[in-house]
């Protein structure tokens, strides 16, 4: 096994002797780890928490009740249309 300098550290698992601590991602780790105590309501975070906790869900359940009107899947032949009120047509 090949012996390292006294001066070298190795950072967690790296086995890059080069490789440095980045002041800056290691600050944004601190903040991303304590973001629940510097959170604050604001009018923006406000409008995006209701837009997706609120609108989201309820334009998604509004699509499928309008498109669960409207199809019948069911007992369907090939020559029959998958709409619950088929249009009229016309034999010629």
């Amino acid at each position: 096994m090949a012996s390292r300098s006294a001066g070298m550290q190795l950072h967690g698992s790296d086995s890059n002797p080069r490789s440095q601590i980045d002041p800056a991602i290691e600050q944004w780790s601190q903040m991303r780890e304590n973001v629940y105590r510097n959170f604050k309501f604001t009018r923006p975070v406000t409008k995006r928490i209701f837009g997706l906790a609120i609108l989201v869900p309820t334009v998604t359940y509004l699509v499928a009740v309008d498109q669960s009107y409207k199809w019948d899947l069911r007992s369907k032949r090939k020559d029959e249309s998958l709409l619950r009120h088929a249009p009229a047509t016309e034999d010629v």
